[in-house]
């Protein structure tokens, strides 16, 4: 389920995509802030909600395309495939985009979470 539309990401002013990388990368993005905030948004109205949260939740989401777009990733598998290797005297490079040289070893953006972290949304006690 996508939470947001093309134009509201362009409106966060985050890294530009094109429509069709961001249609493509909006449910990946969209699936993995899901899990980290246990598909609140699932069973409970996005629209309606208070406001600040609604707009972190977005700019969360947001935030994980432009991460997913700036590591070359949308699954742990990209990222954990090894870029380069060698047996017996031949390297191979694959030239895989899930790398970007930084030591990216989490799909999750950081940056997302650090937006949902005063929500609530990321609460795991018990009701």
């Amino acid at each position: 389920m996508a939470y947001l539309t093309f134009p509201e990401y362009q409106k966060f002013g985050y890294q530009e995509v094109t429509e069709d990388d961001f249609k493509r990368l909006v449910v990946r993005a969209s699936d993995v802030i899901d899990i980290r905030t246990r598909n609140f948004y699932r069973f409970h109205d996005l629209e309606s909600d208070v406001e600040f949260r609604k707009n972190q939740f977005k700019k969360a989401i947001a935030l994980q395309i432009e991460y997913m777009a700036t590591i070359g990733a949308v699954s742990t598998a990209e990222i954990d495939s090894p870029t380069n290797w060698s047996l017996d005297g031949v390297s191979v490079a694959n030239g895989s985009s899930g790398s970007s040289g930084d030591n990216t070893t989490s799909i999750v953006s950081d940056d997302a979470l650090e937006l949902l972290s005063m929500t609530g949304l990321l609460y795991r006690g018990t009701c």
